[in-house]
């Protein structure tokens, strides 16, 4: 659900991911990575997923992927720990030798309050991607409605 706001930004509630995030109102969806939910426009992007089952921690889940083998984010990314909405929380920001074709993608994983259930699955974090220039704006904006 998108809610139009008074500062030109829209609000995006995804009950299935359990959060409320805010981006630019220039974005609009793009559909070529369904079923994945991904906003963009000419100055950006954010695209939304669950991930990390069992008992991972979310220092493992960072740096997995972090560190994929195929290097999303360069070969030396810096993980960062934040807080967004009092949850544990990391960013990936790339290196210098990030692939041109991930766009300067950013990564932020965050420790959902309890976990999350998607189909037949449980989930321990809700994941962000977004390009470098708009991922402060973007995780500034994101509450769990749990």
């Amino acid at each position: 659900m998108n809610v139009q706001k008074s500062d030109g930004s829209v609000e995006y509630i995804d009950h299935k991911t359990k959060i409320s995030l805010q981006y630019p109102s220039n974005w609009s969806l793009d559909t070529t990575y369904l079923p994945s939910i991904r906003y963009a426009g000419e100055n950006g992007f954010f695209q939304m997923d669950a991930g990390g089952t069992g008992s991972i921690s979310i220092d493992e889940f960072a740096s997995l992927n972090a560190h994929h083998k195929l290097n999303p984010y360069g070969t030396n990314p810096e993980i960062t720990v934040v807080n967004i909405d009092n949850q544990d929380a990391r960013l990936i920001k790339p290196s210098d030798d990030q692939p041109e074709e991930m766009k300067n993608q950013t990564c932020l994983i965050v420790k959902y309050p309890k976990p999350i259930k998607i189909g037949d699955t449980m989930y321990n974090f809700f994941i962000v991607y977004a390009d470098s220039e708009n991922i402060e704006a973007i995780t500034e904006t994101i509450h769990f409605i749990m």
